[in-house]
């Protein structure tokens, strides 16, 4: 009776993307919704934010004389510029991330043995990654922890509460409600750290999956030398079939890192708003010691952003590792294959490095082939 291999879960489906794929949804993002909910979740998501943004804007608008103020309310707007600039990213490369995705899938149903094992082992990474990534997330609303006790139950309601954001809504009953403010930005800002959750998570899973295609192009070039070291002349053609193979794969990994090299300018320009905004945070807490409130929350808030940058970049030098790795194992085992057919044209793809700089890529040839 002939085995017939069980059919494999959808790496789409899995766990593995399972922020990726509950958070892009909401936000018409995801590259498989319809398009009329996509069009509904897209509306939506300006509509809430706008709601927030705007009164925001208008605020430091109005206030850009007095300094105190516009420096407090940068932070809040910063953090928002940072979402439009991720959210407008995704939405622009819709089609791309649908191009890539089909690829992921691919690789998890074609590939067998050793390879499979490799992706799911980076799988299985990935997902503690995003785990530990989503509790840090969640954790960082908890400076609004004090306001919601206000709320709920406050100690002394004699106790005069501070706004504890500063927004412009024109209309003066919503604009001193204590009981408004607080719910709105505590709403806006969960649903807009659901959307940092699925897009970081994204990035770190493409990245990811690019590692495990670097990691099995370096165990295709030590096999590449195992076949060598049997000396037999009719493994001479076997030796050149899998160097192909392993050059086509290599080019594959190659395109997943091209996800990095679309972040290059977006990730420049995050950085750069999320130090501003960690500068404007301490400033305001150096000046409030006194207020153990506004310390507590602007610390947080900083905290939040430092960790975002370090797991915003992570991927880009995983990535640089990992083609590293595959240079280093190619300069090895090129000096023990004797394989003089081999053109300098076929062998400039497996040379290639991908090198990440602010998480772009950056293709160079250190060493010609015809170094070999």
């Amino acid at each position: 009776m002939a085995y017939v291999e069980e059919p494999r879960e959808n790496i789409l489906e899995s766990s593995t993307f399972l922020y990726s794929k509950s958070s892009l949804r909401v936000f018409g993002l995801w590259p498989y919704q319809e398009p009329k909910q996509r069009l509904f979740c897209r509306t939506s998501t300006a509509v809430l934010i706008g709601s927030l943004l705007i009164p925001t804007i208008c605020i430091v608008l109005e206030q850009w004389r007095n300094f105190d103020y516009v420096v407090l309310g940068l932070p809040s707007f910063l953090y928002y510029v940072e979402f439009v600039t991720k959210y407008m990213y995704l939405a622009v490369n819709h089609k791309k991330l649908e191009q890539i995705f089909g690829h992921i899938k691919n690789d998890f149903d074609t590939r067998k043995g050793r390879k499979l094992e490799i992706l799911n082992d980076y799988a299985t990474e990935t997902r503690l990654f995003n785990h530990i990534y989503a509790v840090v997330v969640m954790f960082n609303l908890s400076f609004y922890q004090s306001h919601v006790l206000d709320l709920i139950m406050p100690l002394n309601e004699s106790r005069p509460r501070p706004i504890p954001r500063l927004a412009r809504y024109y209309v003066t009953s919503l604009d001193e409600s204590f009981n408004f403010v607080v719910l709105h930005g505590l709403v806006i800002d969960w649903y807009s750290m659901i959307f940092f959750l699925g897009h970081d998570t994204l990035l770190v899973n493409c990245a990811q999956h690019a590692c495990a295609l670097f990691k099995i192009v370096i165990n295709d070039i030590q096999d590449c030398l195992e076949v060598q070291k049997n000396d037999k002349a009719d493994d001479e053609d076997q030796v050149y079939r899998r160097i192909s193979n392993t050059i086509d794969l290599h080019k594959r990994a190659l395109e997943f890192t091209m996800v990095d090299k679309m972040y290059m300018y977006v990730n420049l320009c995050i950085i750069g708003v999320s130090l501003l905004a960690i500068t404007l945070s301490q400033y305001q807490t150096v000046i409030h010691l006194d207020n153990t409130d506004l310390v507590i929350r602007y610390s947080f808030f900083s905290i939040g952003e430092l960790v975002h940058i370090l797991y915003f970049n992570w991927p880009g030098q995983r990535i640089r590792d990992h083609s590293l790795s595959i240079y280093q194992a190619w300069y090895i085992q090129s000096r023990l294959l004797q394989l003089k057919n081999l053109t300098a044209a076929s062998l400039e793809p497996m040379l290639n490095i991908a090198v990440t700089t602010a998480n772009g890529i950056e293709m160079t040839s250190p060493i010609g082939a015809r170094n070999y």
